[in-house]
């Protein structure tokens, strides 16, 4: 069983998925629950360098079976912990997608939460993705083209059974352009995102006070979670598999 995994999700690159996963994963964890944040834009990752962390292994080692899940999971930012990746090509080349299978599947037992950041538009390791997950967050901006390939991200997601729990439009504070967006997409859940003070690439978390964060937190808030059910502030990764997911 374990928690509840969410894909992360957008048709193009650029829109904002990773900035949203890092603010959900802050907003989550905020209100207690235990969290996981998984790189899965395997072509692309950027998760550990956005939340300043540098370790290794890392999901590319534990996709090619060099590492353990526990080996490669590190203490990210309000405790959460992060499943980051490799910037070479080498690694990019080794890593087996459907491995990506298992490792959604083992991650999930010791939280309450995992938000999986995933590659833009449709691969195989966005496919496996939605296909483990319990939900998808589509993200996009207004921009015309971004929401043409967010529709089709999420016509993708329903076609495998992974229903579009939430809508992120990046970079609006305005109510009425994000409602046009989610009426195009077919979206109920909805929310605009205006930028950070600092820019939009910014965690949320370091102007508690900015429109931004009030937005992350209202997506977090509604988003279908249980209960946190840990009773400490500590994962214990000795739940997870100590073995490759090649084994």
């Amino acid at each position: 069983m374990g928690g509840t995994v969410y894909g992360i999700a957008g048709g193009k690159g650029g829109v904002g998925k990773t900035t949203t996963a890092i603010n959900l994963g802050v907003a989550l964890s905020q209100r207690g629950y235990q969290v996981g944040l998984v790189d899965a834009d395997l072509a692309m990752t950027n998760l550990g360098q956005r939340v300043d962390l540098d370790h290794e292994p890392g999901i590319h080692e534990v996709l090619a079976g060099e590492a353990s899940l526990r080996e490669a999971l590190v203490e990210g930012p309000n405790g959460m912990a992060v499943l980051m990746g490799a910037r070479d090509l080498e690694s990019y080349a080794n890593a087996e997608p459907d491995r990506l299978r298992k490792v959604l599947s083992t991650v999930r037992v010791p939280f309450d939460v995992v938000l999986v950041d995933t590659g833009p538009g449709v691969s195989r390791e966005t496919h496996v993705t939605h296909e483990e997950a319990d939900g998808t967050v589509v993200v996009t901006t207004a921009d015309e083209v971004a929401v043409t390939d967010a529709e089709r991200t999420a016509r993708f997601a329903e076609r495998v059974d992974c229903p579009v729990t939430s809508l992120v439009v990046q970079r609006t504070g305005d109510r009425e352009v994000a409602r046009a967006v989610a009426d195009r997409i077919g979206v109920d859940r909805w929310y605009g995102v205006a930028d950070h003070p600092e820019g939009h690439d910014q965690p949320a978390a370091t102007a508690p006070a900015s429109d931004a964060a009030a937005a992350y937190r209202r997506v977090a808030h509604d988003l279908p979670v249980s209960e946190p059910v840990a009773d400490d502030d500590t994962v214990d990764v000795s739940d997870l598999d100590g073995d490759t997911v090649a084994n």
